[in-house]
């Protein structure tokens, strides 16, 4: 698309998580989104204020650009993104194009939205999210971390879309991303940037992928019919004691994708030499995989049920290979939503780092 800025245009490319401005900076230049999402939040204390979510056709940065003063939130890239720089000088030379009673309405329009922003930072309350450690002590008042809940209420109100709106194609069903998107924040009052997280939970889960049609974004929901039982899933772990949820260590993961990679047929239940694929990846890997309390663990979680351990070499057990599938997939979505936490977190850890004691 032409924009009309001719051979000044700049082009910007940020990868995700890669900031694009910061609060309180000095501004440079006011930025036109041409593809991705820069989420758009304020810093209180340790925390963060979600204030929007940017999409391509939009423009960001331009009140601090315009009327001179600080940044007054910060952008980040919430996936690999594509900008239209404008610079000072550029924008000087469009604007000594344009009739003067257009520059006082822009001025106008500029100091309300500022004072409407200053307004907003006086209101700002509400928005932290307590950060426990292990014990149960508060560490701070940390990063929009993304819950299960959370989760839960994107994935349905994505999947309710798509039963009652959704375009069907070949891959699934695609959802308009936009609309769905303010929906979900402002009826189930999800954060966008929490929005995007859970997309992309999805979208690494091969449950779901990003389409980009003439300049609109559409999430396709590939497995449709999973998604209920999914919501069910999360909104149950989210009521569970710690000790019975279905989340397991990496070390049990990689046991649990071990079984997998084993399993063949399709009989309603199969029987595992558990210790001859112990043996060969201790081999392979010259050091030991798992114990016993390891192996009760799956059985409390029912992936496996009937152990048999006679010795440390002849461990036997039996699976229904589609409840174990099922769980698999569920555990794999679990592991995602971990990994985005654990990222959030080191985030967080980085940024408190760097500031000055």
């Amino acid at each position: 698309m032409d924009y009309g800025l001719g051979h000044q245009q700049i082009v910007r490319k940020l990868q995700k998580s890669e900031i694009l401005f910061a609060e309180g900076e000095k501004s440079r230049a006011m930025y036109l989104l041409k593809s991705g999402a820069i989420r758009l939040f304020l810093k209180k204390g340790d925390s963060c204020i979600e204030i929007d979510t940017i999409r391509p056709g939009q423009i960001l940065g331009e009140l601090a650009f315009l009327d001179g003063n600080p940044r007054s939130v910060s952008g980040e890239a919430l996936m690999d993104s594509e900008l239209i720089e404008i610079s000072g000088p550029l924008f000087i030379d469009v604007l000594n194009k344009t009739p003067a009673w257009l520059k006082i309405l822009l001025k106008t329009v500029v100091g309300r939205l500022r004072a409407a922003n200053t307004r907003i930072k006086q209101l700002e309350s509400s928005t932290a999210i307590l950060d426990y450690s292990e014990d149960g002590t508060k560490l701070s008042a940390g990063f929009q971390y993304l819950t299960l809940p959370d989760c839960a209420k994107v994935f349905l109100a994505f999947y309710w879309k798509a039963l009652h709106q959704g375009q069907e194609n070949d891959e699934g069903i695609e959802v308009d991303m936009e609309s769905t998107s303010q929906f979900t924040h402002h009826i189930l009052g999800v954060s966008f940037g929490r929005i995007t997280d859970a997309l992309n939970v999805l979208v690494q889960s091969d449950l779901a992928l990003g389409v980009q049609k003439n300049g609109k974004y559409y999430v396709c929901l590939k497995d449709f019919k999973f998604i209920p039982q999914l919501v069910q899933v999360l909104e149950e772990e989210s009521q569970q004691s710690p000790e019975k949820k279905r989340a397991i260590p990496p070390h049990l993961s990689f046991l649990v994708m071990l079984i997998k990679k084993n399993i063949q047929g399709e009989k309603e239940v199969v029987t595992l030499d558990i210790g001859a694929i112990k043996k060969n990846e201790e081999i392979a890997l010259g050091k030991g995989l798992f114990s016993e309390d390891d192996l009760n663990e799956l059985v409390r979680l029912e992936y496996i049920f009937d152990l048999k351990i006679k010795s440390e070499t002849e461990i036997l057990a039996n699976l229904n290979p589609i409840q174990f599938m099922k769980s698999f997939r569920f555990l794999q979505i679990l592991i995602q939503i971990q990994e985005v936490n654990e990222r959030k977190h080191q985030q967080q850890l980085k940024k408190k780092s760097k500031v000055p004691k």
